[in-house]
């Protein structure tokens, strides 16, 4: 018969487990030494309120842009209601009667395409008036502006 072989007792030894990455996640590779962070905070504080008051000036030229807009849909509407009136009412008050022009005119030839009128931009202007006014942008606007001047006062 043949002998077996004792085996000797192997000591176990448990393996550290290595820290687990993340996906995306890089260690710096470099570090960078700023010689005065509180004005580098300062100048970047003054940067962020001057982008923030350009912001607001912008939300202004927007709303202007808008009335603008409004304005101008609203004198076409008057412009259209008086031209009604002076067809139907007024011109039933003129004498009728053919005259001759005092400009002599040019023979007109009238085209087909041009009495048709091309398409209004009325869903645009339907978009306009729907959108409401961007005041909350305004008002998130100026509470980031008193905040950020609130923060360079106190590094002052």
């Amino acid at each position: 018969m043949a002998k077996r072989k004792k085996s000797s007792a192997r000591k176990v030894t448990k393996k550290r487990a290595k820290p687990v990455k993340k996906r995306g996640e890089k260690k710096p590779e470099y570090m960078i030494q700023l010689k005065d962070p509180a004005t580098l905070r300062k100048e970047l504080l003054e940067i962020l309120r001057e982008i923030i008051i350009f912001m607001q000036s912008y939300e202004k030229f927007k709303q202007i842009q808008e009335q603008k807009i409004n304005t101008f849909i609203k004198l076409k509407e008057d412009v259209k209601e008086l031209t009604n009136l002076i067809d139907k009412k007024i011109r039933g008050h003129f004498p009728k009667g053919k005259l001759n022009s005092l400009i002599p005119q040019q023979n007109k030839v009238v085209d087909v395409q041009e009495e048709v009128e091309p398409p209004t931009q009325a869903p645009v202007i339907e978009e306009i008036h729907q959108k409401a006014p961007v005041n909350g942008d305004l008002d998130e606007l100026e509470q980031q502006l008193k905040d950020i001047e609130n923060q360079l006062q106190s590094l002052n």
